[in-house]
């Protein structure tokens, strides 16, 4: 990287001028800038990291603050204070041509399916402690009839056994409908999953790539043209996330 002989400050060797004291780089004219031109108008334009590294300002300063309270004998008072501040402002282009954004994650169904399960099984024990409190209520009821004559004995052992198989059918049935809902909410939750996972990588390797040209992009002042060097594909700066995606974003 060049050194300015006006003031000393060291920066990239493609900038046409040193960004602190505006002195022209003269590595430009001796040609070490060659292959950094614009296909457009042939002249070196300047990288966009360096727009973003250049084009961001920190302004620090104190703002006052008043605080209120109340003394001992009920009246208000107060006083101020200044509080430190610390601004970030953006040129235009800087603003224009930020690095693209990280995507966000797509999140699977992990806690649907958590809830689903906890209801499936939830509802199951309910009618397993269902079922075994309507036996244990039938045989009290059987063993209270044997002690009567024996037709009503007879009558009530098959009356109460076909209401212990019908109870026994009903919560099998439940169950068993509960079983086949988990099954599906699994599935269900395993087909989402795989499909936010494949989404997230579509989405990462669409960032690396936008990212990539991002890092490798330069902009001319002269035509207002995004390009890389290299390339004789060049976008105006309105088209500026088109270009990110590259030739193969076009249309």
């Amino acid at each position: 990287m060049p050194t300015c002989q006006g003031c000393g400050f060291t920066y990239q060797d493609i900038l046409q001028k040193c960004p602190y004291c505006g002195r022209s780089n003269s590595n430009l004219s001796s040609g070490t800038a060659s292959g950094f031109e614009c296909p457009k108008c042939h002249s070196v334009g300047q990288k966009l990291t360096s727009i973003q590294d250049t084009g961001v300002t920190t302004i620090e300063g104190t703002v006052p603050v008043r605080h209120d309270y109340v003394d001992n004998k009920g009246r208000v008072r107060g006083y101020t204070v200044q509080q430190k501040t610390v601004q970030t402002q953006k040129s235009g282009l800087a603003q224009l041509f930020a690095p693209p954004p990280k995507p966000a994650l797509i999140g699977g169904s992990g806690c649907l399916l958590f809830i689903g399960r906890l209801i499936v099984w939830s509802t199951m024990t309910s009618t397993a402690l269902f079922f075994l409190a309507m036996s244990q209520s039938l045989f009290t009821s059987i063993k209270q009839d044997l002690q009567s004559d024996t037709l009503s004995m007879i009558i009530s052992i098959f009356l109460y056994g076909f209401i212990e198989v019908l109870f026994l059918a009903v919560c099998g049935g439940i169950i068993f409908g509960l079983l086949r809902l988990h099954q599906y909410l699994a599935r269900k939750a395993k087909e989402t999953s795989e499909k936010a996972t494949a989404e997230n990588e579509a989405r990462q390797k669409a960032w690396l790539v936008r990212a990539e040209r991002w890092k490798e992009a330069f902009y001319c002042a002269n035509c207002e043209t995004l390009y890389i060097p290299g390339e004789t594909w060049f976008q105006p700066k309105q088209a500026y996330s088109a270009f990110l995606d590259g030739p193969k974003g076009e249309g």
